[in-house]
């Protein structure tokens, strides 16, 4: 079947609906990095973003959590 790869419109706020579809197999987003983000060398808070995505998914997909360990 179809799957797919969300990328326009998902932010932290939603990428768990998008997540929770059947069909929906990653999900990305400039949210993670923004440019002016990426510009003024926000490295921590790009990695925070990194982690809050990495946990959400660990939240929904317990077997991703074994592949994808949150360091802290």
């Amino acid at each position: 079947g179809i799957r797919f790869i969300p990328t326009g419109g998902v932010t932290i706020n939603n990428l768990s609906d998008y997540l929770s579809e059947a069909l929906v197999v990653a999900a990305g987003g400039t949210w993670i990095a923004k440019r002016d983000t990426i510009a003024a060398g926000d490295w921590t808070g790009i990695a925070e973003n990194c982690r809050d995505a990495v946990r959400i998914v660990q939240g929904l997909r317990p077997a991703a959590a074994k592949f994808n360990a949150v360091p802290r």
